[in-house]
């Protein structure tokens, strides 16, 4: 029996006969024909993009009064929620001073947060958010936001953890839920010049307990592994136009120089006189 090509879902929903796609959508996904994938819940959020590189940066500008515009008179909206700069001095110089007694396990070394947030990358947001933001934020942030933003702090404490139940995903969604309900109330506020602090990202955090009872604990699916894997691939590229010709063979190479003890006899280094 022969199928109406009108018929078939992906023809039916793809929208390239249009000049332009009216909702943004430029064709129909191919892994809608991967019986195995199942839309949305085998694209769990990443929690590296999602907190690390999103919502924790934008806290910090909240805090330092950078995250919304000022009025047309020149007054600015967060005030409020601003911590003064001299404060932000004291939490780098705190930060400077304790390098040296951090332990290597925690990983790499913050910088100097009022100097150097803007480069700060994904671990490094990682290791400010679990390891010094509540010590370097407690007394100094306003007691109501730093309550707030322990909740944060808290639910994506447990989601990395080895091992999590089910009872730890209830409080992850309990943790996240009245965190957003309260972001709403602290930042937001329901005042209309405000609005742009309502991005999608805040809205995702809502869901990421979904994510984390279908595919497990978040350093199961997070982008941290795929991201050092590309830092090893990018220096093998060195022609654009041949790029996947220079990275089969920086590949290649790389496999021989690592089984080139197992086809060569083994010979020791002399010892020095």
């Amino acid at each position: 029996m022969r199928v109406a090509a009108a018929t078939l879902p992906h023809e039916a929903f793809n929208p390239s006969a249009r000049s332009r796609p009216e909702y943004g959508v430029s064709q129909y996904s191919m892994f809608y024909q991967v019986d195995t994938i199942d839309f949305p819940r085998s694209f769990p959020n990443d929690v590296m993009h999602l907190i690390f590189q999103n919502v924790v940066p934008n806290w910090v500008r909240w805090w330092r009064g950078e995250f919304l515009k000022n009025n047309k008179d020149g007054r600015e909206y967060v005030d409020e929620l601003m911590m003064p700069r001299p404060i932000w001095v004291d939490i780098g110089n705190d930060m400077e001073c304790s390098l040296r007694s951090i332990p290597t396990s925690y990983g790499k070394s913050l910088q100097y947060i009022h100097k150097y947030h803007r480069s700060f990358k994904a671990q490094e947001w990682s290791n400010f958010l679990l390891h010094y933001s509540s010590v370097l934020l407690h007394g100094r942030l306003r007691q109501d936001l730093f309550e707030h933003y322990g909740k944060l702090v808290a639910a994506i404490d447990l989601a990395i953890d080895y091992e999590i139940t089910t009872r730890n995903i209830r409080d992850i969604k309990r943790l996240l839920t009245d965190f957003v309900s309260d972001y709403e109330k602290l930042y937001y506020q329901y005042e209309e010049p405000r609005i742009s602090a309502c991005f999608a990202t805040f809205h995702l955090l809502l869901h990421l307990h979904e994510s984390i009872s279908d595919c497990g604990p978040v350093w199961v699916f997070w982008q941290f592994p795929c991201e050092r894997m590309y830092g090893m691939l990018k220096p093998m590229v060195k022609n654009r136009s041949k790029a996947n010709r220079n990275l089969s063979l920086g590949i290649l190479y790389q496999e021989q120089f690592n089984n080139l003890p197992f086809a060569t006899p083994s010979w020791k280094i002399p010892p020095s006189q």
